[in-house]
């Protein structure tokens, strides 16, 4: 397996001079995979999240949340011991071979820089701040996702209809969510700066004035809060001021939880011939205002949902336990938390089963831990599964969302956050 791909580079700043690093190779020696930089430099990963440097003659290893461990690489044994001090990691090394001693060396490394990104181990010397990053996947992505654009400006989505046929019908729900998928992502590309830029303009032409949207752009249907919610904080995330719209929502909030529809308890949807019942919550649209509107009222609502993981009706969202682990891992970096919804925790826990869960649900959790920052050998084998899962167009395969909704736009989308490093 391999974390990460030939072509994979990034950017930084040290002083006042800029750099960019390059995978041009990769190799193995014994367990470890080696990775060659542009500038000769070598590093390795390991599953159990080892680093392992080679340069300049030196070797250098760094694990991760251990104060002491030893490891035989080439018939030598490596003794560690680390600590913490002053935001950096110092390592203690010992090489032993036949039982001599052949050398000992103290190791430090910027503890901040580490957290930023498991490939940016080096050590110590100077502050060294990551400017962005470029990954060849993710640009054969946001080539997938250029060549799906309609003449709207919008992204293709497909509604499947109970009678079998498949129509193509235009939302701006995937621009809203293309936004906040980059929201912080330190990524560089001309292609993802004009994807957002085409996004943007779309939401705002679209609006149904005082920032209010339907899911349809080209069909009767009523305006939702879960919509309302989500364009507001691709909107937000631009530096826009939305809060004309914050007023809609108050003569909908029954009991302890927000009604999904604007309009009466029974709206006409006329293309489909039918109508929509307004008369009950759902978890994830709930969840979404609550990420807009930081309404602690919810909380309790919220909380019901999350012990009912498992039993969530799938009303508008299929999997709605997995979205709304998606959606809180936002809202909980957001600082915009619900005591007692432990999510890591939950994360944590489903990820050592992952093998077992079906394709959706994989690219929901795998989201859900970048979005939280999680680490570990299940994420890292689960990200290696859904890239093989990638099509030979730079896109992900199709996926339900909703009953009745099938897309490639929105796996795509999620694939981004399910491989953020």
């Amino acid at each position: 397996m391999k974390l990460f791909e030939i072509g994979f580079s990034w950017i930084y700043l040290v002083d006042n001079d800029t750099f960019i690093q390059t995978i041009i190779d990769t190799t193995r020696i014994d367990n470890y995979f080696v990775y060659v930089l542009n500038n000769g430099t070598k590093f390795s990963y390991k599953e159990d999240s080892i680093i392992l440097f080679f340069e300049n003659g030196k070797t250098y290893l760094y694990k991760p949340n251990v104060s002491s461990w030893s490891d035989t690489i080439s018939n030598r044994i490596f003794v560690y011991n680390s600590k913490i001090e002053d935001r950096k990691i110092i390592v203690e090394q010992k090489i032993f071979e036949r039982n001599n001693l052949k050398s000992y060396q103290i190791l430090e490394f910027n503890l901040k820089l580490l957290n930023i990104r498991r490939i940016l181990k080096y050590p110590y010397e100077k502050e060294w701040i990551l400017i962005g990053y470029k990954q060849p996947t993710i640009d054969k992505i946001l080539n997938f996702l250029l060549n799906n654009l309609t003449s709207y400006g919008t992204f293709k989505a497909y509604e499947k209809f109970k009678y079998g046929a498949i129509e193509m019908y235009n939302s701006t729900f995937f621009s809203a969510f293309l936004i906040d998928v980059f929201k912080n992502w330190l990524y560089f590309s001309p292609i993802k700066d004009s994807l957002e830029n085409i996004s943007l303009n779309s939401i705002l032409k679209y609006k149904k004035g005082n920032y209010i949207w339907t899911y349809w752009i080209d069909r009767e249907i009523a305006p939702d809060f879960d919509d309302i919610s989500l364009h507001s904080i691709a909107l937000n995330i631009k530096n826009y001021n939305t809060d004309e719209n914050k007023h809609l929502f108050k003569n909908y909030f029954k009991n302890e939880c927000y009604l999904t529809w604007i309009g009466d308890s029974l709206i006409p949807i006329k293309w489909l011939g039918s109508i929509i019942d307004n008369r009950e919550c759902d978890c994830i649209v709930n969840l979404n205002i609550f990420r807009y509107l930081k309404d602690k009222n919810l909380c309790l609502y919220l909380r019901k949902c999350y012990n009912q993981f498992n039993q969530m009706k799938d009303k508008w969202y299929l999997d709605p336990g997995f979205w709304f682990l998606y959606f809180y891992s936002k809202s909980y970096i957001e600082g915009n938390i619900c005591k007692e919804i432990n999510v890591k925790e939950k994360v944590l826990e489903l990820l050592k089963n992952y093998k077992n869960l079906t394709f959706r649900q994989k690219l929901l959790l795998s989201a859900s831990s970048n979005v939280l920052n999680i680490r570990n050998n299940y994420l890292d084998s689960l990200r290696f599964e859904l890239k093989d899962s990638l099509l030979n167009d730079g896109g992900m395969p199709a996926m339900y969302y909703t009953p009745d909704n099938i897309n490639r736009i929105l796996p795509s989308l999620l694939y981004i956050d399910a491989i953020r490093f």
